[in-house]
Protein backbone atom coordinates (compact mmCIF):
# COMPACT_ATOMS: atom_id res chain seq x y z
CA UNK A 1 0.00 0.00 0.00
CA UNK A 2 1.55 3.30 -1.27
CA UNK A 3 2.54 5.86 1.76
CA UNK A 4 1.46 8.45 -0.01
CA UNK A 5 -2.26 10.45 0.42
CA UNK A 6 -4.19 12.53 -1.87
CA UNK A 7 -5.23 15.57 -1.00
CA UNK A 8 -9.02 14.62 0.01
CA UNK A 9 -7.44 11.62 2.21
CA UNK A 10 -5.05 13.75 3.80
CA UNK A 11 -8.19 16.12 4.22
CA UNK A 12 -10.62 13.57 5.61
CA UNK A 13 -8.20 12.22 7.77
CA UNK A 14 -7.00 15.40 9.45
CA UNK A 15 -10.47 17.18 9.05
CA UNK A 16 -8.73 20.12 7.12
CA UNK A 17 -10.83 21.56 4.47
CA UNK A 18 -9.27 20.65 0.93
CA UNK A 19 -9.50 24.44 0.34
CA UNK A 20 -7.21 25.03 3.07
CA UNK A 21 -4.58 22.59 1.99
CA UNK A 22 -5.17 23.99 -1.86
CA UNK A 23 -4.13 27.53 -0.10
CA UNK A 24 -1.05 26.65 1.95
CA UNK A 25 0.33 24.74 -1.46
CA UNK A 26 -0.52 28.55 -3.29
CA UNK A 27 1.21 30.27 -0.73
CA UNK A 28 4.37 27.98 -0.23
CA UNK A 29 3.27 26.55 3.32
CA UNK A 30 2.54 23.14 2.42
CA UNK A 31 3.50 21.95 -1.06
CA UNK A 32 3.04 18.38 -1.43
CA UNK A 33 6.48 16.55 -2.05
CA UNK A 34 5.07 14.48 -5.03
CA UNK A 35 1.77 14.66 -7.98
CA UNK A 36 0.70 11.45 -9.85
CA UNK A 37 0.70 10.99 -13.80
CA UNK A 38 -2.56 13.52 -14.09
CA UNK A 39 -1.49 16.17 -11.61
CA UNK A 40 -3.29 15.23 -8.65
CA UNK A 41 -1.31 15.92 -5.21
CA UNK A 42 0.37 13.55 -3.38
CA UNK A 43 1.82 13.85 0.59
CA UNK A 44 4.48 12.39 1.87
CA UNK A 45 5.09 11.22 5.37
CA UNK A 46 7.37 13.76 5.44
CA UNK A 47 4.41 16.47 4.10
CA UNK A 48 2.10 15.37 7.03
CA UNK A 49 4.97 15.55 9.84
CA UNK A 50 5.23 19.07 8.41
CA UNK A 51 1.07 19.67 8.44
CA UNK A 52 1.00 18.72 12.02
CA UNK A 53 3.77 21.31 12.86
CA UNK A 54 1.02 24.45 11.14
CA UNK A 55 -1.85 22.96 12.56
CA UNK A 56 -0.01 23.04 16.29
CA UNK A 57 1.58 26.06 15.61
CA UNK A 58 -2.42 27.91 14.62
CA UNK A 59 -3.37 27.02 17.66
CA UNK A 60 -1.05 28.61 19.37
CA UNK A 61 -1.96 31.57 17.01
CA UNK A 62 0.79 31.95 15.01
CA UNK A 63 0.38 34.11 11.71
CA UNK A 64 1.10 31.92 8.85
CA UNK A 65 3.99 34.20 7.89
CA UNK A 66 5.45 33.73 11.27
CA UNK A 67 4.81 29.51 11.18
CA UNK A 68 6.56 29.80 7.95
CA UNK A 69 9.50 31.13 9.28
CA UNK A 70 9.81 29.02 12.13
CA UNK A 71 9.54 25.72 9.53
CA UNK A 72 12.63 27.25 7.13
CA UNK A 73 14.29 27.72 10.60
CA UNK A 74 16.70 24.69 11.13
CA UNK A 75 16.47 24.81 14.73
CA UNK A 76 12.82 24.81 15.28
CA UNK A 77 11.78 21.04 15.23
CA UNK A 78 8.91 18.98 15.58
CA UNK A 79 9.26 18.17 19.61
CA UNK A 80 9.79 21.71 20.34
CA UNK A 81 6.34 22.46 18.66
CA UNK A 82 4.70 19.11 20.38
CA UNK A 83 6.20 20.64 24.19
CA UNK A 84 4.63 24.20 23.14
CA UNK A 85 1.16 22.61 21.98
CA UNK A 86 1.22 20.69 25.11
CA UNK A 87 2.18 23.52 27.44
CA UNK A 88 -0.92 25.80 25.59
CA UNK A 89 -3.52 22.83 26.04
CA UNK A 90 -2.41 22.47 30.10
CA UNK A 91 -3.37 26.37 30.16
CA UNK A 92 -6.97 25.73 27.80
CA UNK A 93 -7.96 23.10 30.00
CA UNK A 94 -6.72 24.92 33.81
CA UNK A 95 -8.78 28.29 31.89
CA UNK A 96 -11.55 25.71 31.20
CA UNK A 97 -12.31 24.56 34.99
CA UNK A 98 -12.02 27.71 36.33
CA UNK A 99 -14.44 28.84 34.32
CA UNK A 100 -16.95 25.92 35.24
CA UNK A 101 -16.37 26.48 38.27
CA UNK A 102 -17.19 30.01 38.56
CA UNK A 103 -20.53 29.27 36.50
CA UNK A 104 -21.52 26.67 38.78
CA UNK A 105 -21.22 28.84 41.77
CA UNK A 106 -23.35 31.12 39.53
CA UNK A 107 -25.95 28.56 38.95
CA UNK A 108 -25.65 27.64 42.37
CA UNK A 109 -26.83 31.44 43.28
CA UNK A 110 -29.50 31.56 40.75
CA UNK A 111 -31.24 28.15 42.02
CA UNK A 112 -31.67 29.25 45.70
CA UNK A 113 -31.50 33.50 45.73
CA UNK A 114 -32.72 34.29 41.73
CA UNK A 115 -29.98 36.82 42.26
CA UNK A 116 -26.28 36.93 41.57
CA UNK A 117 -23.57 38.81 43.68
CA UNK A 118 -21.48 41.45 41.26
CA UNK A 119 -18.01 40.06 41.93
CA UNK A 120 -19.40 36.88 40.68
CA UNK A 121 -20.68 38.16 37.90
CA UNK A 122 -17.01 40.54 37.05
CA UNK A 123 -14.79 36.95 37.57
CA UNK A 124 -17.09 34.96 35.05
CA UNK A 125 -16.53 37.67 32.63
CA UNK A 126 -13.06 38.10 33.28
CA UNK A 127 -12.49 34.28 32.75
CA UNK A 128 -14.55 34.15 29.86
CA UNK A 129 -12.75 37.42 27.95
CA UNK A 130 -9.75 34.87 28.82
CA UNK A 131 -10.99 32.59 26.29
CA UNK A 132 -10.05 34.63 23.59
CA UNK A 133 -7.35 33.21 23.50
CA UNK A 134 -8.72 30.15 21.77
CA UNK A 135 -9.20 32.47 18.33
CA UNK A 136 -6.90 34.67 16.04
CA UNK A 137 -7.34 38.15 15.68
CA UNK A 138 -8.95 37.99 12.52
CA UNK A 139 -11.32 35.44 13.78
CA UNK A 140 -12.44 37.21 17.02
CA UNK A 141 -13.35 40.44 14.24
CA UNK A 142 -15.42 38.42 12.16
CA UNK A 143 -16.97 36.56 14.87
CA UNK A 144 -17.48 40.31 16.39
CA UNK A 145 -18.67 41.05 13.29
CA UNK A 146 -21.65 38.59 12.73
CA UNK A 147 -23.25 38.51 16.12
CA UNK A 148 -23.66 42.21 15.50
CA UNK A 149 -25.45 41.76 12.33
CA UNK A 150 -28.20 38.81 14.33
CA UNK A 151 -27.70 40.95 17.68
CA UNK A 152 -31.46 41.40 17.25
CA UNK A 153 -31.88 37.57 17.05
CA UNK A 154 -29.85 36.51 19.46
CA UNK A 155 -31.27 38.76 22.33
CA UNK A 156 -34.82 37.13 20.84
CA UNK A 157 -33.40 33.59 21.09
CA UNK A 158 -32.10 34.30 24.48
CA UNK A 159 -35.54 36.01 25.60
CA UNK A 160 -36.80 32.71 24.50
CA UNK A 161 -34.70 30.70 26.14
CA UNK A 162 -35.72 32.40 29.33
CA UNK A 163 -39.37 31.87 29.04
CA UNK A 164 -38.74 27.62 28.37
CA UNK A 165 -36.39 27.92 31.55
CA UNK A 166 -38.63 29.61 34.15
CA UNK A 167 -42.27 26.81 32.21
CA UNK A 168 -39.55 23.87 33.01
CA UNK A 169 -40.44 22.69 29.71
CA UNK A 170 -38.81 19.28 28.76
CA UNK A 171 -36.19 18.68 26.44
CA UNK A 172 -38.29 16.80 23.86
CA UNK A 173 -40.67 19.07 23.14
CA UNK A 174 -41.36 20.77 20.60
CA UNK A 175 -40.91 24.51 21.92
CA UNK A 176 -37.52 23.31 23.10
CA UNK A 177 -36.64 21.57 19.72
CA UNK A 178 -37.32 24.87 17.72
CA UNK A 179 -35.74 26.99 19.84
CA UNK A 180 -32.39 24.45 19.71
CA UNK A 181 -32.80 24.46 15.64
CA UNK A 182 -33.10 28.48 16.59
CA UNK A 183 -30.32 28.72 18.06
CA UNK A 184 -27.90 25.85 15.56
CA UNK A 185 -28.99 28.73 13.05
CA UNK A 186 -27.26 31.63 14.62
CA UNK A 187 -24.48 29.33 15.50
CA UNK A 188 -23.77 28.25 11.73
CA UNK A 189 -24.18 31.94 10.87
CA UNK A 190 -21.61 32.99 13.41
CA UNK A 191 -19.29 30.33 12.14
CA UNK A 192 -20.01 31.71 8.18
CA UNK A 193 -18.39 28.29 6.95
CA UNK A 194 -15.60 28.73 8.15
CA UNK A 195 -13.38 25.43 9.30
CA UNK A 196 -11.14 26.87 11.25
CA UNK A 197 -13.45 29.18 13.41
CA UNK A 198 -15.43 25.83 13.65
CA UNK A 199 -12.18 24.52 14.83
CA UNK A 200 -11.86 26.76 17.14
CA UNK A 201 -15.25 26.53 18.77
CA UNK A 202 -15.08 22.94 19.15
CA UNK A 203 -11.67 23.91 21.17
CA UNK A 204 -13.44 26.29 23.63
Amino acid sequence: MSSLLKIGELAQQTGLSIRTLHYYDEIGLLSPSHRNEVGHRLYSVEDIMRLQQIVSLRQLRFSLKEIRECLDNPAFSLPKVIDLHRGRIREQMALSRTLIERLNGIARQLESTQAVAIENLIEAMETIAMTEQYFTPEQQSAIATRFQEKEAQWQEMLGLARDVMSQEIGFNSVKVQALAQYWQQLMQFIIGGDSEIYGSLAQL
